[in-house]
This record gives C-alpha cells, sequence and structure tokens, in this order.
C-alpha cells in the first residue's frame, strides 16, 4: 500500500466513510467525534465508565438515527478493542478506523 492510499483521519472527517471506535472517552475524542458526526460518521464508544459512555452516545444519538452504540470494556485490554472493533463492524459494514484516548 502507498502513501497515497492509506487512509487518514482527514479523510474520514471529510467523506464519512469510516466507522470509528471511541476508546476511552475524553474531551478530545468527544470533540473528534462530534466533528466526524457532522461528516456522516458512525461510531462505537467503549469506555469503562459507563456513564460518561452512555452520554457521548445519546449525545451523538441526538438529531440523527442511531449512529452510534456504546460497549463498555476496558479501552486498555487487547480483547475488548478487539470486541468493539468487530462490533463496529458488525454494526456499520464500514472500514474501522480506532481513535484512542491518551
Amino acid at each position: 500500500m502507498n502513501e497515497m492510499s492509506r487512509p487518514t483521519a482527514e479523510a474520514a472527517c471529510t467523506d464519512g466513510r469510516y466507522a470509528f471506535v471511541i476508546a476511552g472517552v475524553s474531551e478530545t475524542t468527544a470533540d473528534i467525534a462530534r466533528l466526524m458526526k457532522r461528516q456522516g460518521s458512525q461510531f462505537v464508544i467503549m469506555d469503562r465508565d459507563t456513564r460518561r459512555g452512555h452520554q457521548l452516545t445519546l449525545e451523538l444519538n441526538t438529531g440523527n438515527r442511531g449512529i452510534a452504540v456504546f460497549l463498555p470494556g476496558d479501552p486498555a485490554d487487547p480483547a475488548d478493542l478487539d470486541e468493539a472493533v468487530e462490533e463496529c463492524r458488525r454494526c456499520w459494514a464500514a472500514p474501522v478506523m480506532l481513535l484512542r484516548a491518551a
């Protein structure tokens, strides 16, 4: 794969072709999700904090037709990340990009 054909966050933001796993809700990941929402993206939100995860999911779904789902889990656990990516593929049938909170 050459450098020109790699998917980038910029491309994902501008064409809505990708679904995203938000692995850990932070101010930064929530802001990026809000930006991508306006471009037509879909999301699986994963976080150990169910209140924070549900809150972002509800916000993203407000005024839309279910573009986000919440999956409780530990963003640091590889098995939980794999499950979130598979859920994203199952729900949205689109290439998946992973966005992790720092």
